[in-house]
């Protein structure tokens, strides 16, 4: 390849996770309409031999136990499937930024344009407004509870959860607060973004505003 476009690259993998999810919604459907029923016989019968108190013959918990993994295993990979093309939507805005601001013209000095700042409102009227947009973003964070934002398991940095008790070994940038690990490199509307999926999934009415500093 004479040059490489990682957003290119990011684009195509997102067109194949969403097809792939137009695929298991579709086997799902076929799968469900076939095994939910003979689920619900098994289940009838299991209970039959239960009040009997005959001994559940092998072959029915067998059938049991497979009939529970093809209703169960689809939709776990959906949610996964579903969390990576949300993961890979946000890693797409985030190189689309990084893009602008490499192929943008510097100022006359030869200096790049002033860094960008978040200033949050929650609705109880505190105001979380830092010198930089990472340290906002932490505050931001720490206002909400970081045990809160850990057991949101589809806001996802890179593949692996925003806020973990578990570092993330390969992410870029990794700030440990109160025994949780925060991975803070992005971009500041990204980091935006990420506030108000976390506000948006725990039903927090704020304000967040990416500001000049």
């Amino acid at each position: 390849m004479d040059s490489y476009d990682p957003l290119e690259i990011v684009c195509q993998l997102r067109v194949w996770v969403e097809k792939s999810l137009e695929n298991y919604s579709s086997l799902d459907a076929a799968t469900l309409v076939e095994a939910k029923p003979r689920y619900r016989t098994v289940i009838e019968i299991i209970n039959g031999f239960k009040k009997l108190r005959i001994p559940i013959p092998e072959d029915i918990n067998l059938e049991k136990e497979n009939l529970e993994n093809i209703l169960k295993v689809p939709s776990e990979e959906k949610e996964k499937l579903t969390a990576l093309a949300k993961e890979l939507s946000s890693l797409a805005i985030d190189i689309k930024h990084q893009l602008r601001v490499m192929r943008s013209p510097k100022t006359t000095e030869g200096k790049k344009a002033p860094p960008k700042g978040l200033q949050v409102t929650f609705p109880d009227g505190v105001v979380c407004c830092e010198s930089n947009a990472t340290k906002t973003f932490i505050r931001t964070l720490q206002h909400v509870g970081l045990k809160c934002v850990s057991e949101l398991q589809s806001i996802r940095a890179l593949g692996h959860p925003l806020v973990s008790i578990q570092k993330n070994e390969s992410a870029g940038s990794v700030r440990e607060i109160d025994e949780y690990y925060i991975e803070t490199r992005s971009s500041t509307e990204t980091k935006a973004k990420y506030i108000r999926s976390i506000a948006s999934n725990l039903n927090i009415d704020i304000m967040v505003n990416v500001i000049e500093k």
